[in-house]
């Protein structure tokens, strides 16, 4: 676990939400292997054996998981760290601006309801009516 927490700083804790939610389902089979350990000293039978097993497994390979999708974005923000480095900061070159040309004013895309919408909403609607009375009306 200290892998994954020094990964973690070196991303200042900023992962991807599905990266956040192996790292909460992590901590909870952790919980769970403790619970399996604890089972097992108190009762060390076959099924108690095979679920620690079972566990250790799967926390095992999650951990991995874990540990190397870090890598990955320690290793992505390494990079463009260093890109940003290599380059010089240009100015942008300014153009003249060329008062004959027409200004385009950019197309407003359509949003609404179509009526292939609004028609398969109807046929749902009847259907869902004429299923329900089918349907009482033959309890």
């Amino acid at each position: 676990m200290d892998r994954i927490e020094t990964l973690l700083d070196k991303l200042e804790n900023r992962i991807p939400v599905s990266l956040a939610k192996k790292l909460d389902k992590l901590d909870d089979f952790e919980e769970k292997l403790i619970v399996a350990q604890k089972d097992y000293t108190d009762e060390p039978t076959e099924e108690n054996k095979d679920s620690l097993k079972e566990v250790t497994d799967f926390v095992n390979s999650l951990r991995s998981e874990v540990t190397s999708s870090l890598e990955t974005l320690v290793a992505q923000k390494t990079a463009k760290a260093s890109e940003k480095e290599e380059k010089p900061v240009e100015k942008p070159v300014e153009k003249p601006v060329e008062t004959s040309a027409p200004v385009e004013t950019p197309k407003e895309e359509k949003k609404g309801v179509s009526i292939f919408g609004i028609a398969l909403g109807v046929v749902l609607l009847v259907g869902t009516a004429g299923a329900y009375n089918y349907f009482s009306k033959n309890k």
